[in-house]
């Protein structure tokens, strides 16, 4: 065992975007991000565990922000890695080793993003409002997209098993669904069997 790279260091260090904005996080080991990650693909785990999500964001030993101007200080072992993450942002990680030795100043680049579609339609060109039974609903990761989404979103498949509005022409039907931090008991994912109301707009259901 090297007991130097064993040591636990409190070390200053600098991390900028290239906008000079900041608001950027600092994870030792990215568990903040991990636990956060696994929360919102995994409702159960989260309706259990969230709790300790405030305890994770307020240990200065695991996450901590900058200074208006970049600074930040850090308590670690020498060993540990740094992840440097802002959304929208690419991440970068270095060791707190390396970053020590080489004075590594962060400084995070924007990442490449797919534009969101425009659509101005208020009304829905159809209306489909039937029960369903649940084939697959998946989480859709919407941290590649150029503008801000405050809900998490759902790639949706159902079986039709009786409609009250608009027909749809098949038996199946696959749509977008959008929830803001409902709880577990009111997440219509966690139900086999559901009353569903979808709109077309701009050629997409939601």
């Amino acid at each position: 065992m090297n007991f130097y790279n064993s040591q636990t260091v409190t070390f200053k260090g600098v991390v900028k975007d290239s906008l000079g904005t900041n608001g950027i996080a600092i994870s030792v080991n990215d568990t903040v991000r991990k636990f956060r990650d696994r929360a919102f693909k995994d409702s159960i785990f989260k309706e259990k565990h969230w709790d300790k999500y405030d305890e994770l964001i307020h240990n200065q030993n695991l996450f901590t922000y900058p200074d208006s101007i970049g600074n930040y200080t850090i308590t670690a072992k020498l060993t540990d890695t740094l992840y440097f993450y802002k959304r929208k942002y690419t991440t970068q990680k270095y060791k707190i080793e390396d970053i020590v030795k080489n004075k590594i100043k962060v400084n995070l680049k924007r990442s490449p993003c797919i534009p969101n579609k425009e659509c101005n339609q208020d009304k829905p060109s159809r209306l489909y409002i039937f029960i369903g039974k649940k084939i697959n609903v998946s989480y859709v990761d919407t941290s590649k997209y150029c503008g801000e989404m405050m809900d998490s979103e759902y790639k949706a498949e159902y079986t039709i098993e009786q409609e009250f509005e608009d027909h749809y022409p098949e038996k199946e039907i696959i749509f977008t669904a959008y929830d803001h931090n409902s709880k577990y008991e009111n997440m219509f994912q966690h139900y086999e069997n559901v009353l569903i109301f979808i709109g077309e707009y701009c050629g997409d259901l939601i």
